[in-house]
Parts: C-alpha cells; structure tokens; sequence
C-alpha cells in the first residue's frame, strides 16, 4: 500500500498495512520509493502518514480513545443508549 509523508511529500510503500488501522499500533515498517534501488525497511509513526490524495489517517486508525466522550454520555443517561439500539418489535430481514 502506498502513502506520502505529510512533512516531505515522499511516497512509502508499507509491507504491513494491516497495522495501519489497528489504533494500538503507533508505527508501521515500509519502504521510502526514491531512486531505482529499493531501500531499506523502516518503521514510519502513523501520524505522519497520509494517503496519496494528501488526507489524514481516520481518528479511529490513530486514537484508541476517540469515542470515549460519545459513550461517557451513554453512561449517565440510560435512556439515550436505548434510543440508539433502534425498534425492539421489528422482525424483518
């Protein structure tokens, strides 16, 4: 999978992608693309990653916390939480 450094514009090619959208890992191993020769590998901190098209990570691939504060209001008002699980008479498909 290809991604560009946000700092330098530089494109990497990740070897694992897969730890790009696990939010417990802070660092993914690829490759720098520069020159014809492939570099060496290196790890890469997802927070100065993005996509090609210059868009940031999604919160959820870099914060494990990132609804922490949603579900904290779920917590103190039970009714709220029972509004969001939907219609309890529906028995469709």
């Amino acid at each position: 999978m290809l991604m560009k450094l946000q700092n330098t514009g530089a494109l990497v090619e990740l070897s694992a992608p897969e730890g790009l959208w696990d939010p417990y890992v802070t660092e993914v191993m690829g490759c720098r693309l520069a020159g014809e020769e492939m570099q060496e590998q290196e790890a890469f901190k997802k927070s100065e990653l993005a996509f090609l098209s210059g868009e940031h990570l999604p919160r959820c691939w870099l914060n494990v916390h990132y609804r922490d504060q949603e579900w904290e209001t779920y917590k103190s008002d039970p009714l709220a939480a029972a509004a969001v699980a939907g219609p309890t008479s529906y028995y469709g498909a």
